[in-house]
């Protein structure tokens, strides 16, 4: 409907980016979502994994050893890293099976404890449904099928995977009742990553930045005034850590901070015509800047948005950064 209330068809549906698209896509892809629910019953099987018989066998010389007291031998340390560096359950278990799927509007994720080939089976259902059903098509490009502990998988920006590399490890970790204790980690632990490659692309295609991360000024953006700017840039920054608190390489997000702080020094040298360090000193090494209101006092204060805290934090997203 355009602004004279005249109705038209569309050929092109609801703009990229709009408010209303999420909503459409939830309504569009709700059968998706039941069909997956009936594909999930026909694959999935089992009750558990079986025990691994290597793990069981580990654990029976384990105790063995500590029967005859022998926990401060060479032989028993040497057993406990391999316990620490062996799944207790079978890997491939061909007895089980299981499913999980996640959509955000029109993006979608299956993940499937199972063989490959029941992978390409789901794969190529889903891509039926959509043709006869939902007249989608699906694109082969992004919809890959990839291994979780050896190829990353990529999904509402963030990169998947799972483990880190087979390390084995003891770490800590806070029961229920605030209790520390010890388990053990063989590397099955999902990881999460912020995409710093293509993140930096698009900082650089919005002209933060060169190709290999220098930041640069950002010219159109020297007519607004000086208190704009910052607040331009802030919300970049800000909405971009917010984003991506929970990923596991958060530290190396800085990168991205730094750029938009020295693009910003940038832009503001450009804007008044003085160096960088001229605007460090005007602007201090926050880059804040005092508005005043009537008579001369103090109203606000507007500050480009820092962050002191690179600890990572997993559960970051359920209580905002």
């Amino acid at each position: 409907m355009d602004l004279h209330g005249s109705k038209k068809e569309s050929l092109i549906g609801s703009p990229q980016g709009g408010i209303i698209s999420p909503i459409l896509a939830n309504v569009y892809l709700h059968e998706l979502d039941e069909y997956i629910v009936e594909v999930k019953k026909t694959y999935e099987k089992g009750t558990r994994k079986r025990d691994n018989p290597e793990y069981v066998r580990l654990i029976r010389e384990k105790n063995r050893l500590v029967a005859r007291g022998a926990t401060k031998t060479k032989a028993f340390r040497t057993i406990m890293k391999q316990i620490r560096a062996t799944p207790s359950k079978m890997v491939n278990d061909p007895t089980f099976c299981r499913m999980k799927y996640l959509r955000y509007a029109d993006d979608w994720l299956i993940g499937l404890c199972g063989s490959r080939a029941i992978a390409e089976e789901v794969k190529e259902q889903v891509k039926t449904f959509l043709h006869d059903h939902l007249k989608l098509t699906l694109s082969e490009e992004k919809t890959r099928i990839t291994h979780a502990q050896t190829e990353e998988a990529f999904f509402l920006g963030t990169i998947l995977t799972i483990g880190n590399g087979g390390e084995a490890k003891v770490v800590l970790q806070k029961t229920s009742k605030g209790k520390m204790i010890q388990r053990r980690s063989t590397g099955w632990t999902t990881i999460m990553k912020a995409p710093m490659e293509k993140v930096l692309k698009r900082l650089k295609e919005r002209g933060f930045c060169t190709g290999t991360g220098e930041p640069t000024a950002k010219g159109l953006w020297t007519s607004l005034d000086a208190d704009q700017i910052i607040q331009l840039y802030s919300s970049v920054n800000r909405g971009l850590q917010n984003y991506y608190r929970f990923v596991d390489n958060w530290k190396q997000c800085s990168r991205i901070q730094y750029i938009l702080k020295f693009s910003l020094a940038k832009t503001l040298a450009q804007k008044y015509k003085i160096s960088v360090p001229q605007v460090f000193r005007r602007f201090g090494k926050g880059l804040s800047l005092l508005i005043k209101g009537q008579g001369g006092k103090t109203d606000r204060q507007v500050c480009f948005y820092l962050n002191r805290d690179w600890t990572k934090n997993r559960l970051a997203f359920q209580g905002g950064n």
